[in-house]
């Protein structure tokens, strides 16, 4: 399996980077109750990290004075959460990033002790370095190997509606964004 081509295809849009990432094996997938407590996490996580993602991008595009103070309140909103943020971080146990592709049903990484094939996994990802609170998601693994090493893949098991909704949402933003600055520095070449 190769992260940057032939694994994403069939899946739909994909979000591909370097995150924060840390696992543990799990004897069997979690219950249907301890799921229920999973997604109310994740849902909480997913949605302030796509509110801290708005903050100042709301407003960009309009013009005007009282819209400018409100960016100008928005940045030092910012600022104190990246300032709190940090400080958590230097409190937490942030783990190393690997390169990952994450897509609404699974994500795959490589890099680091990989699982093995076929156990159940909790995975937990940091999406934000402001919010030093990772998502936490259960799969089964599928290992493979390319030129470049050994990878795993987790496809996600027990998520809710609500969770899968808003990780869409999330993933379909980063794409966006990475085809908009791939635009932008072909533009400027």
């Amino acid at each position: 399996m190769n992260l940057s081509s032939t694994s994403t295809l069939g899946r739909g849009v994909v979000y591909e980077t370097r995150i924060p990432l840390t696992w543990k094996p799990l004897k069997v997938l979690p219950e249907p109750s301890q799921l229920l407590s999973l997604n109310d996490h994740n849902e909480t996580v997913l949605r302030t990290v796509l509110s801290l993602e708005e903050i100042g991008s709301e407003h960009s595009e309009e013009g005007g004075g009282s819209n400018q103070e409100l960016v100008r309140i928005e940045a030092k909103v910012n600022l104190v959460l990246n300032l709190v943020g940090q400080l958590l971080a230097t409190q937490s146990t942030i783990p190393a990033k690997v390169a990952a592709v994450l897509s609404a049903t699974s994500l795959e990484w490589s890099g680091g002790k990989l699982p093995a094939d076929g156990q159940p996994l909790l995975l937990e990802i940091y999406l934000h370095p402001s919010y030093p609170r990772p998502l936490r998601l259960v799969g089964t693994t599928q290992s493979g190997s390319d030129p470049e090493g050994m990878t795993c893949r987790v496809t996600f098991q027990g998520l809710s509606e609500p969770v899968q909704d808003v990780l869409e949402k999330l993933i379909f933003r980063h794409h966006r964004r990475a085809i908009a600055q791939a635009r932008a520095s072909r533009d400027t070449h």
